[in-house]
């Protein structure tokens, strides 16, 4: 070790086999092996990974190799901790019990999950048996997102049911639950069938492609990847999460029923309405009410909730009430007050606040509005018919 002026210089050198001139700059592309390599099947990752946790801090790393004499490796790091100022961070905590902003809860006292967390509330699940591989996605990730890792999917199945990440990057390959069965038990759990899967494996055949899709996989990438590939996949699904969020918010309860392709995630919706409406002439709605019927815990149907609709529940709640206050508007033989009432609603003033904040209008205009452009007009309708 030594100094360049305000640098501290790691060298590593070996007396092996060294590296061609061809090949010296492709020993850091991720997956990539030298031809002339040896050893117990390694993944093509360890330069890579390497090469980016420097370039995180800030330095470099240089390489110097001749074939049949050796090679030399170089690590330069900034040490003025100026350089750092104003410059993301993130930080290695091991957990056992805790939290990852307001959705890790507890895990067992057995069990350890490393994570990389920052200040995003996004969550990922890398699953790989391969702690390479593992490390090397969450230095592609970790400055954007909290990263939980697992070795196998057993492992992930777990962390996922307590945890509730936004999406999971899984190999297919693995010990004791491959990525497969993973994706199998994750999709057919309606605590967590809205969880992402990004599948990984280096089995590019079309029969694989169609399985991983056949158990409920959101997309496919096939090893070696790019790792601009890589981050676009996960960048557009979460996008798609966040388009459907914001669709619910806009235009509400409707348009979501309507744009929600997912037909597990609709009947899932439509089960919350059917099960609030139900509750509501018993008196006295509240949240634990709901997730007993339901069958969640309140922290399990609150991820769900908010992943779906971007609201909690009791805004899910209310937007049901207003859903159905603007039905019985319109073809109920009721008034508002009537209305209001029958939906649990103490405050008429709240009520009032409350429609016009998801339909834009009070209920007065909401009606007069729509019992105009609902009224029959026979001449309109002949004309329509070709009478």
């Amino acid at each position: 070790m030594f100094k360049e002026g305000n640098t501290a210089c790691i060298v590593v050198t070996d007396e092996g086999r060294g590296i061609s001139a061809e090949e010296i700059e492709l020993v850091f592309q991720p997956f990539y092996q030298a031809k002339n390599s040896t050893g117990t099947g390694g993944s093509g990752l360890g330069l890579s990974l390497t090469k980016s946790l420097i370039e995180l801090h800030g330095g470099m790393l240089e390489v110097e190799s001749v074939l049949d004499e050796g090679s030399r490796f170089v690590v330069k790091l900034p040490e003025e901790k100026a350089y750092f100022e104003n410059k993301s961070t993130v930080s290695f905590v091991s957990i056992q019990k805790g939290e990852i902003n307001e959705d890790v809860k507890e895990m067992d006292d057995s069990e350890e999950s490393t994570i990389v967390q920052n200040s995003s509330n996004q969550v990922i699940l890398i699953v790989d048996d391969n702690k390479d591989i593992r490390s090397y996605i969450s230095s592609l990730l970790q400055e954007t997102f909290t990263i939980l890792e697992a070795e196998n999917g057993k492992k992930a199945l777990e962390i996922a049911r307590e945890v509730g990440p936004d999406i999971i990057i899984s190999d297919i390959m693995m010990p004791e639950m491959d990525g497969h069965e993973l994706c199998h038990a994750l999709k057919n759990d309606i605590t967590t069938s809205h969880i992402p899967i990004l599948l990984l494996t280096a089995k590019g055949d079309k029969k694989v492609k169609i399985t991983s899709f056949n158990k409920g996989a959101d997309d496919y990438i096939t090893k070696p990847f790019d790792s601009g590939v890589l981050i676009s996949r996960v960048q557009n699904i979460l996008k798609s999460r966040a388009d459907l969020k914001r669709t619910f918010e806009n235009k509400k309860w409707e348009a979501m029923q309507e744009e929600t392709s997912n037909s597990v995630e609709l009947e899932f919706l439509n089960k919350v309405e059917a099960t609030v409406l139900e509750i509501i002439p018993k008196g006295n709605l509240n949240v634990i009410d709901l997730c007993r019927e339901l069958g969640f815990s309140r922290t399990s149907l609150y991820r769900k909730v908010k992943s779906l609709t971007g609201l909690s529940i009791n805004q899910l709640i209310r937007s049901i009430k207003m859903k159905r206050a603007a039905e019985m508007l319109l073809n109920e033989n009721m008034n508002i007050s009537e209305v209001a009432f029958s939906l649990d609603f103490k405050d008429l003033k709240y009520f009032r606040t409350a429609f016009k904040k998801q339909y834009g209008m009070v209920p007065s205009k909401y009606i007069k509005m729509n019992k105009t452009e609902n009224t029959i007009d026979p001449e309109r309708i002949k004309k329509e018919m070709n009478f």
